[in-house]
């Protein structure tokens, strides 16, 4: 597969005011399992910034699995959707531009090993000078997205971001946006959703982004996010998100809400 082939040119995504400080990558906690692995040991994870060597990894082998995961993704078939694929390759790819997306990886005693990627959250940082700019030009929310499944997706997310003026809520210039929370199958069980999720206070405190707030449709993500403290700021039954034509926008999944959450960290 080929570059062209690979990402969507034609996808534009603006970019951030907000600038990641030139450090090394962070290494935010590490963290103790919930239960035992098939070897009989509870696996240690350490939850860090994402290395560039392993954005691509991410992007190819984890991306499929996450839309295969993800309720709505999943009930619009974007995992076998090469289109769709195409533009959430570009889309993550150039989030990953900011530097701090974050990823759980298994403590290994052999330090030789390949890394092993138990989870990660694409994250990225919004301001109020991003926002504002796109308002006063009128850009289009859809980014350039082409495939049908995924403009229904991003214009849903959208509409429910804005409708919960996340800057105003919190009082704020700047806050940690999110698009895609995973954890690998192997590890569900061990609390990792959670502890992705309370790693954000650290970016926070360390980068001085003062909220976050993401959408959620799992049931097991909107639980992990009470858990790790984050308030419902916008709720949206399923039968009452429509597209343009009036019709249910995702009549295929079975979940049955949707939940804008969000968090101060100080």
């Amino acid at each position: 597969m080929t570059e062209n082939e690979k990402y969507a040119d034609y996808i534009k995504v603006p970019n951030s005011t907000w600038t990641r400080p030139k450090c090394p990558k962070k290494v935010w906690r590490i963290v103790q399992g919930r239960k035992k692995m098939n070897d009989g040991e509870i696996p240690r994870f350490i939850i860090q910034e994402i290395p560039e060597e392993l954005e691509e990894f991410i992007i190819d082998s984890m991306l499929p699995q996450y839309l295969a995961a993800e309720p709505i993704c999943s009930s619009l078939d974007m995992h076998n959707d090469q289109q769709a694929l195409r533009e959430f390759r570009t889309l993550w790819k150039n989030i990953f531009r900011q530097g701090i997306s974050i990823a759980v990886l298994k403590v290994n005693s052999d330090s030789t090993a390949e890394p092993v990627i138990a989870g990660f959250n694409i994250l990225h940082v919004l301001t109020a000078e991003d926002i504002n700019c796109r308002i006063a030009r009128r850009e289009d929310t859809s980014l350039g997205v082409r495939n049908s499944s995924l403009k229904k997706l991003v214009s849903v997310l959208g509409h429910m971001r804005h409708n919960a003026d996340i800057l105003g809520e919190f009082g704020v210039d700047k806050y940690l946006a999110a698009v895609g929370l995973f954890v690998h199958p192997t590890f569900r069980g061990q609390g990792l959703g959670e502890e992705l999720l309370r790693a954000r206070g650290d970016v926070g405190c360390a980068y001085r982004i003062p909220a976050t707030a993401t959408i959620f449709s799992a049931p097991s993500s909107i639980i992990s996010a009470t858990r790790a403290g984050f308030e419902i700021l916008v709720e949206k039954q399923i039968r009452d998100i429509v597209d343009a034509e009036g019709n249910v926008a995702f009549p295929l999944t079975e979940i049955q809400e949707m939940k804008l959450m969000g968090k101060r960290f100080y």
